[in-house]
């Protein structure tokens, strides 16, 4: 049977090229998919956790208390420890080259980071210049340090709290990822500057050879009995990612939701490739069967050459992969805006994969079909060449699973959206993707005959490919469905996109219903004249101060504190459409106050409640009016009437200015405008809100450009598989087609009903997948946007072109089999087994 095999593969070399091609696309889909998404997990922990990169145990307070050098000194004591690092941090005030606020995003806050002792434990690469002798010195991220012009060795100055300006040496510059500007300097300088003492965390490097856990263990022994919290660093740079991204477990699910689908797209490929081709060599298996060769040698025979085309197929899938994976990967860093740091991660789990689809699905798509080949009897198959290609319909187990099936996926999905949970709405895509293979046959009949109406007009060609869904339903709804999974992706991704986007921008008008908003930066207050100055520019309609100060709050037995600060009801009314859980905004007035909703749940209080608040200047108390279901930023978390505020917290200094441009001032005059009396102020933070919104939305769509890519991945091997298919399918209805032509059908109509055929099946592949990718999308919405800000956004014109994308993808696909069909003589056909 060696030989047997060797012969054969050696004589089907165009049938071998094909079904190579498909499992070798297959293979460099799902390699390429899982190096992706891996590259895209290291990048997500190097651009949100590098300052936990060489910690092996993290130590922190329990509440808002702070470790205490004894309590350092403890740490760096315990057998295993290499090095242990104090950690303290706090918001400054960085001024830059043009002695004016930096600023981030309109976020006039720096970050101030206590620099390590042992620079093993900085929590950052240097970029350039060096590491900080002692006090005196700095470290700026290099993206500050460049915007302002800051070489090694320049001055810098940072304001305290207390209103001075103090000038620094910087040392060298951070290669660090945040967005934000980060000023690293000594333990002392931080004090200094901020006031704060005592740390935050105590940062641990283990010495060769010692586990995190166990060191982890060790350090909470010599800790104990002290509120501390004791976690490796692993869990530690976990907590870093989720709280820059969200729950990271549940992202890499999703990525790894990403390869499973380029599993299924490859295994759904390579299958139906196989059908094919086992049932084009019915005769063949015959043949051996009637001299002497058994069931079990035919059928291993098959399965043997599955296993050597798998694995020469895998090979050549594998290195594809990886180069596909690298050029994806280079061209999201370049076009996403979030960049790709990190080289492309292969790992034994993308071997792993690779050889599971190129010799496990291989060999297992083959399986099937070989069986039942093995059961035809030999001079049956010899006489009649029965097809055992996926042609017939579906049964009645068959029907009962795909509704099954499709019933869970849905219930996953509606529990997911109905919850707010992501992953059961991911993880119904399974049983739907499986549900609708299964009821493809009894759905793809009647749709061919539906969308075949349009290539009817091109006259018989058009009516026999209209037809073609009818004569095979198995096998067109197979080649379809791979097809489908992408655009079911490609339209579940821009529904969830576009409504994202528009609930963000609704979110935008609603709670800052303003062009530009004016801060200070945290702890220091604007000038009490600036409002009024703002308000007297001709191009500005109205300029209203925020001033907000902490007071203590009581309801009952229930205390609390928040910012207060006063509010003119009838402004709040006309500009802010801010939503409520609990009573109306509008019955904000004298003797009320609206409240956000941290600040009621902690006063345990609704609408209609009482309750006191009591600042620096007096005492008043007040009934609820509303409690606001979203934060209620940039007003102060109580708000109360002007009268009644200045009761309180008497008048202070502003902290903000809400500014309203006049109807017709065109931006760049607006901003002029602004800027002719912010300029005089250093610490005037000026945010163009509509501004800062256009780049949330560039951001947005940077990072759904590197998951937009790997569905563009899915919808390139369902083009690919369909052309084989129809390739493949040439082969096999080589006789059916010298019938049509001897019976008058010309090369042209021959040509015109391939073509119509994969316009057909991709038209089928697109209405099925949109249909489902609006389910997902809409679904996926709900479970990953809150409710209250949820606004529901189809994007029509684009999923109309994803239909038509769909027709173009499948006439293209159909043109190679069209052509080499129509070059086959009519007798030669009829001649042709």
């Amino acid at each position: 049977m060696r030989h047997v095999i060797l012969a054969g593969l050696r004589a089907r070399r165009t049938r071998l090229l094909l079904t190579s091609a498909a499992v070798a696309l297959g293979v460099a889909f799902v390699v390429a998919t899982v190096a992706m998404t891996d590259t895209l997990a290291a990048q997500l922990y190097d651009s949100t956790a590098r300052q936990a990169r060489d910690v092996a145990v993290r130590v922190t307070a329990d509440g808002s208390g702070r470790l205490t050098d004894a309590d350092l000194a403890a740490v760096r004591g315990v057998p295993g420890v290499a090095a242990a690092a104090g950690r303290a941090g706090a918001t400054g005030v960085l001024l830059g080259a043009d002695g004016r606020v930096v600023t981030s995003l309109g976020n006039p806050d720096s970050t101030l980071r206590a620099l390590a002792d042992d620079p093993r434990l900085a929590g950052f690469d240097l970029a350039a210049g060096a590491y900080p002798a002692g006090p005196g010195e700095i470290v700026v991220d290099r993206d500050t340090a460049a915007a302002q012009g800051w070489p090694p060795g320049a001055t810098v100055r940072l304001v305290t709290t207390a209103g001075e300006t103090v000038t620094f040496r910087l040392a060298g510059t951070a290669d660090t990822t945040e967005s934000w500007p980060v000023v690293h300097l000594s333990a002392a300088d931080l004090t200094a500057v901020t006031g704060e003492s005592g740390w935050g965390a105590v940062d641990v490097l283990a010495g060769p050879g010692v586990a995190q856990n166990d060191l982890r263990d060790a350090v909470a022994g010599a800790l104990a009995g002290r509120p501390v919290e004791v976690v490796t660093g692993a869990r530690y740079a976990d907590a870093l990612a989720s709280a820059a991204v969200g729950d990271v477990a549940q992202i890499r699910l999703a990525l790894g939701a990403f390869a499973l689908v380029a599993l299924l797209v490859a295994a759904l490929v390579i299958h139906n490739t196989f059908a094919i081709l086992v049932a084009q060599r019915q005769r063949e298996l015959a043949l051996l069967r009637c001299v002497g060769a058994g069931r079990g040698q035919v059928f291993g025979s098959v399965l043997a050459e599955a296993a050597v085309l798998g694995v020469l197929a895998a090979l050549i899938g594998f290195g594809l992969g990886l180069g596909l994976g690298w050029l994806g990967a280079a061209a999201l860093g370049r076009t996403s805006g979030v960049g790709l740091d990190v080289p492309l991660q292969v790992g034994a789990n993308t071997v792993a994969v690779a050889l599971l689809v190129g010799v496990g699905i291989t060999v297992g798509s083959a399986a099937l079909p070989a069986r039942g080949a093995t059961r035809v009897a030999p001079v049956a198959a010899l006489a009649n060449q029965p097809d055992l290609a996926p042609t017939g319909g579906a049964g009645v187990l068959r029907v009962a699973v795909g509704i099954a099936a499709l019933l869970l996926g849905t219930a996953l999905v509606a529990v997911g959206a109905a919850t707010g949970a992501i992953m059961p709405t991911v993880a119904g895509g399974l049983p739907v993707a499986l549900g609708v293979l299964a009821l493809g046959p009894v759905v793809v009949g009647p749709l061919a005959r539906l969308v075949g109406r349009i290539p009817a007009l091109f006259g018989v060609a058009g009516r026999l490919a209209a037809a073609s869904g009818d004569r095979s339903p198995r096998r067109a709804a197979a080649t379809a469905l791979s097809l489908t999974v992408g655009i079911t992706l490609v339209t579940a991704f821009l529904v969830s996109a576009e409504t994202l986007k528009h609930s963000l921008d609704d979110q935008m008008r609603k709670r800052y219903p303003l062009d530009y908003l004016v801060t200070a930066p945290d702890g220091h207050r604007l000038p009490g004249d600036l409002a009024a100055r703002l308000a007297a520019v001709p191009e500005v309609e109205r300029a209203v101060p925020l001033a907000a100060t902490g007071s203590e709050l009581r309801a009952g037995t229930r205390t609390g504190s928040a910012e207060v600060g006063g509010f003119d009801p009838d402004l709040l009314r006309r500009e802010f459409a801010l939503p409520a859980g609990s009573g109306r905004v509008e019955d904000f007035a004298a003797g009320g106050a609206v409240l956000d909703p941290d600040t009621a749940r902690a006063l345990a209080v609704r609408a209609g409640d009482r309750f006191t608040v009591e600042g620096p200047d007096g005492t008043v108390e007040v009934v609820v009016s509303a409690v606001l279901s979203v934060p209620s930023a940039p007003l102060p978390e109580v708000l109360l009437t002007p009268a009644e505020a200045a009761v309180v917290v008497g008048t202070p200094a502003p902290h903000g200015v809400l500014v309203w441009m006049a109807d017709g001032v065109p931006p760049p005059a607006a901003r002029i405008a602004v800027a002719s009396v912010t300029d005089t102020e250093p610490l005037a933070v000026v945010a163009d809100v509509q501004s800062s919104g256009e780049q949330t939305g560039a951001l947005i769509d940077g990072l759904l450009a590197v998951v937009g890519a790997l569905v563009v991945l899915s919808v390139v091997i369902a083009v690919a598989g369909i052309a084989n298919t129809l390739t493949l399918s040439v082969l096999e209805r080589t006789r059916e087609f010298g019938l049509l032509r001897a019976v008058g059908l010309a090369r042209r109509q021959l040509r015109v009903m391939l073509l119509a055929e994969g316009v057909v099946l991709a038209t089928v592949a697109g209405v099925v997948g949109v249909a489902l990718g609006v389910g997902f999308g809409v679904a996926a919405a709900y479970a990953a946007i809150p409710r209250d800000w949820l606004v529901l956004a189809l994007p029509y014109g684009r999923i109309a072109l994803v239909v038509v994308g769909a027709a173009v993808v499948g006439l293209l696909a159909g043109v190679v089999p069209a052509r080499r069909a129509a070059r086959v003589p009519p007798v030669a056909a009829l001649a042709a087994e």
